[in-house]
């Protein structure tokens, strides 16, 4: 860092945020990271975005320090009488809640990831729901340097990507079809299935309606499989 730059003050980006559980009613505080304070960095081709100095992806999962009912912020609504039970029986029997540092680790990250996880399952949320957790798993076990966790949730995503575009209407967790379509191909490809990731990629390419913005995503990852497979 140069001489002349104040350090980072973690609380001039994060901030706790008021949330009411929709399964136990309870007002809880979760750390929250300020959108319009940080820079964005890069993206990779599963859609991962990289964010400076802090990455609110670390921040998606809310955790309910009450009932230990998780999910990811973009889900965090309501619930039925029958999955407040489910959740009441499965986890809230067993949680304990803990503490969390003002910046979360990747390590963080993924433990509270994964109670939204298994909230979900226990929940039976839709595919795409499920995917779209497991894909976010997928890119802290990136940041996390683990390339076998990150391979077993990315294709624990695909999988649900898969299922979810037989039988859900769009929009699939947040995108449309053929955000997803490529999504998928590119997944495939990560995955090591080069021939299905070409068949998912070649639907975005030869649709005439498909945007130029994610055309263009699916012939930079025709172009990695070209030039290593």
């Amino acid at each position: 860092m140069p001489q002349n730059e104040a350090p980072i003050d973690p609380k001039d980006y994060i901030y706790e945020k008021k949330y009411t559980c929709p399964c136990c009613e309870e007002e809880f505080l979760n750390y929250t990271v300020r959108a319009s304070r940080v820079r964005f960095r890069s993206a990779d081709t599963d859609l991962r975005s990289h964010f400076t100095p802090f990455d609110p992806l670390y921040y998606d999962a809310l955790i309910c320090p009450f009932c230990g009912h998780a999910a990811m912020s973009a889900f965090m609504g309501h619930v039925t009488d029958a999955q407040a039970q489910r959740v009441k029986a499965e986890i809230t029997s067993r949680f304990i809640a803990r503490d969390y540092p003002i910046v979360y680790t990747p390590q963080d990250a993924i433990e509270r990831m994964k109670y939204a996880l298994l909230t979900a399952v226990v929940k039976n949320v839709k595919a795409s729901q499920q995917a779209n957790i497991c894909l976010k798993l997928s890119w802290v076990y990136r940041d996390a340097g683990d390339p076998g966790q990150e391979m077993i949730f990315a294709k624990r995503a695909l999988e649900g990507f898969v299922k979810a575009v037989e039988k859900e209407v769009p929009p699939i967790s947040g995108m449309d079809s053929d955000l997803v379509t490529y999504l998928i191909g590119d997944l495939y490809r990560r995955t090591g299935s080069n021939s299905e990731a070409l068949k998912w990629l070649g639907r975005v390419l030869v649709d005439k309606g498909v945007k130029r913005s994610i055309k263009d995503k699916a012939l930079i990852v025709k172009e990695i499989i070209d030039g290593h497979g």
